[in-house]
């Protein structure tokens, strides 16, 4: 898709839609743009009113805030940086926002999230649980959406859909055991993988591969939308259940298509799990929206198939996506992945690898450490390509209970 081509208009409607704060700052700290989330966490009426004054005209005194440092160092070393920060405005009232600011070439990107209430809650919660009466559940959602320039710099956009992902870290430190083999077909990607942690014991952790319609800048918008959508049905439905996750991401992902005069032909294929560990089994609950769930256990590869409809595309008659349960023992491995790898076009006769093979493969590598497996399937897919053109985003995400 040619990026010059593409309808701003829709672009900057999909981030005034978003609940976070999308932000340009050049490096004389003059705000080059605003997205309507900006304007309303600012306490100001349109976006004129900041757009072309300087943070210091807009805020007297901020140049003196620690926040306000941790900019000046973000811009002068050229790192990035996540900041949760008590701001106090000119009327005295005071926020909590959570902030993750990247330098780009305009200046900074600052995406800024109102966490004032969550942060309210979570003391009303903690003094919950020192009774014993409740579990703080904390959330996190981090949605990133691109305007114009991100469309003009290939390079930023990138920057913008990593920092939308979770780190490989984070999954590490709940899924010890666990790879992520992610290789886009263009510098941005239609593919993502998601992941919510348990904030608890009792917590179920959630994790899940994605496959958004398209790839490169369209494919990477739609995941936007996808990804802002799944986040949004966690936090309204507050329950772990696949099937209904998906079904609550289906009508958010077609309302905000429709919302802005998009024909309803994008949308996202999904394998989603949700999982609560036992003394010495795993329970966990899964659903998918045409993508499988295999597992191995035993050296046996076993697989549950998906409901035979996307999250948005075809949605004029969904049905209410299937939520299954199993109980699987220490030490079976689980893959969720995109169709990218299976449908990759190579070997010596140029065919497609396929399932089949994929199959084949994750059974013969089962046995190996997820770090050896990981450079095992790296390693197939680059010689099975050769010199062909990758013809879609790969995602592969594999790990063991």
């Amino acid at each position: 898709m040619n990026e010059k081509n593409y309808n701003f208009k829709n672009l900057e409607s999909l981030l005034d839609n978003l609940i976070e704060g999308f932000q340009l700052i050049s490096p004389e700290w003059r705000y080059l743009y605003v997205n309507d989330a900006v304007v309303k966490q600012g306490k100001f009426k349109v976006k004129e009113d900041l757009l072309g004054y300087t943070m210091m005209e807009k805020y007297p005194g901020i140049e003196n805030t620690d926040m306000f440092k941790n900019l000046q160092n973000c811009l002068e070393q050229n790192v990035s940086r996540r900041i949760e920060n008590e701001f106090v405005f000119p009327d005295d009232s005071k926020g909590w926002f959570e902030l993750r600011v990247e330098p780009v070439p305009e200046g900074l990107f600052i995406l800024s999230m109102d966490i004032t209430e969550s942060k309210m809650a979570s003391k009303v919660l903690e003094k919950k649980v020192q009774e014993r009466t409740a579990e703080v559940k904390a959330q996190k959602s981090i949605i990133e959406e691109k305007n114009k320039n991100i469309l003009e710099s290939i390079t930023y956009a990138r920057r913008l859909q990593e920092a939308m992902m979770p780190s490989l870290t984070l999954i590490e430190t709940h899924l010890p055991q666990s790879f992520v083999f992610y290789q886009p077909k263009d510098i941005v990607s239609g593919d993502f993988y998601w992941f919510i942690p348990p904030q608890s014991d009792e917590d179920h952790l959630i994790i899940a591969a994605c496959d958004c319609t398209g790839h490169g800048v369209p494919g990477a918008l739609v995941s936007v939308v996808c990804q802002n959508a799944l986040n949004m049905a966690v936090r309204e439905l507050n329950d772990a259940d696949p099937g209904m996750i998906l079904d609550r991401t289906c009508h958010l992902v077609f309302d905000t298509f429709q919302k802005n005069g998009f024909s309803v032909h994008d949308g996202m294929d999904i394998s989603l799990i949700s999982m609560l560990p036992d003394d010495d089994r795993v329970t966990i609950k899964w659903a998918g929206a045409n993508n499988p769930l295999w597992y191995i256990e035993d050296v046996c590869l076993k697989e549950i198939e998906p409901d035979k409809q996307a999250i948005g595309r075809g949605y004029s008659k969904p049905r209410p996506f299937k939520t299954t349960t199993l109980s699987l023992k220490r030490g079976t491995a689980i893959y969720l992945f995109s169709d990218g790898f299976a449908d990759q076009f190579g070997g010596l006769k140029n065919k497609k690898f396929t399932y089949k093979q994929l199959k084949e493969k994750l059974t013969q590598i089962s046995p190996l450490t997820m770090d050896l497996q990981k450079k095992e399937l790296e390693k197939t897919f680059n010689q099975w390509k050769s010199d062909q053109e990758q013809i879609d985003d790969v995602l592969v995400l594999g790990f063991r209970l």
